[in-house]
Formats: C-alpha cells, structure tokens, sequence
C-alpha cells in the first residue's frame, strides 16, 4: 500500500513537470483507480458462492477461512457430514488444522468427523449456546432431546 502511495505521488510529480495540468488530472485519475484495485485485495472471509448454495442446498455460509468447504457426500469419502431434518446430508472437506466456516443451518442433529481432525460444532437450541466436540472418525448428536420440540441451529464448525 505504501509502494502505491509513493508511487502516485512520483507520478503526479513527472505530470506535472512533463505535461502541466492535464497530466496531473489524469495520473490523479489513474493513482485514485489503483487504490480502489488495491482495496479489493482485503479479506472478508465471505463464504463464494453462497447465494447459490442457498437457493440450491437451502443451508446458508456465511464466512471461513478457505479450508473447509462444502463439497458433495461421496460414498466413502473421509469428509466431515453434518445431518439436518428434512435435508440430505452435508459434507466439508477439511484442508488443514483450524480450519473452519460459520452458517446457519436449522433443524442439525448430528456431526460427523473425518478421520484426521478434531471437529468443534458450535450450535444453539432455543437461543441457548453450545458446543459439541467429535472426535476423529467419531459422531455427535447436537440438540436432539435438550429441549423437547426444539432443534439446533448449527453455527460454526471447527476442524483441528
């Protein structure tokens, strides 16, 4: 950001040396352009594709890191799977420790892990939050029989 910086300003100097008024207007133009490029650089962690995938798959990602996608449940595929009433099964492929992707995906009740990673579903049940922690290879049951009638909101997942 700051190589820009001195950048512009070494171009709006040779402007207005080499062409008067006209040059500095348009280097100011050009320099003012390259910020808004460079702005775009900045993370924000937005989940891509996610309007898609709410239209398509009806679960809604909203940010992650990159390392823990969702990608389809093939038969025998060590992924980690989440179930949700009335939903096929969800599945995210980790890459990498820490990896993780908040949403919100009603009605879950069961993780499972691959077998590499630790995976921390966090979750709520009638606005009450917590947590579950499955172990490599294992399953865990979210918000089934906490509160009859409710079901979990499925929050965040965490592979370690």
């Amino acid at each position: 950001m700051r190589l820009l910086g001195y950048l512009a300003v070494a171009g709006l100097t040779a402007g207005a040396v080499l062409g008067g008024a006209g040059a500095v207007a348009a280097t100011r133009a050009d320099a003012a352009a390259a910020a808004e490029e460079t702005a775009s650089l900045v993370e924000d962690f937005a989940y891509p594709g996610a309007e898609k995938i709410l239209a398509d798959r009806d679960i809604l990602l909203k940010k992650g890191d990159g390392r823990l996608l969702l990608t389809d449940c093939a038969v025998g595929a060590d992924l980690i799977q989440v179930r949700s009433r009335g939903r096929d099964p969800f599945c995210f492929e980790a890459a990498g420790s820490g990896a993780w992707v908040t949403m919100e995906l009603s009605d879950a009740f069961l993780v499972f892990s691959d077998s590499e990673h630790t995976t921390v579903a966090d979750y709520t049940v009638d606005g009450v939050s917590d947590s579950a922690v499955v172990e490599p290879g294992g399953a865990a049951g979210i918000g089934e029989g906490q509160t009859e009638g409710s079901s979990a909101v499925l929050l965040k997942l965490t592979a370690s």
